[in-house]
């Protein structure tokens, strides 16, 4: 489940416009802040910092 989650929110992360709160909010989580705890245990890396990252890199940022 925990995967799905985070392939989920990468999924919106690259590909939407969505705030880092408005994806939390759409996998259910309370707050930016458990998400952020979340997806940074289960992907290695906060989500703004993946964001940032992978649109730098047009994308190509593999989940870790």
């Amino acid at each position: 489940m925990n995967t799905l989650r985070s392939e989920r929110a990468i999924e919106e992360l690259l590909h939407t416009t969505k705030t880092v709160t408005d994806v939390a909010l759409d996998l259910g989580f309370s707050s930016q802040a458990s998400f952020t705890r979340f997806f940074s245990a289960n992907v290695g890396i906060a989500p703004s910092e993946y964001r940032r990252v992978a649109h730098v890199t047009d994308g190509a940022f593999p989940m870790m």
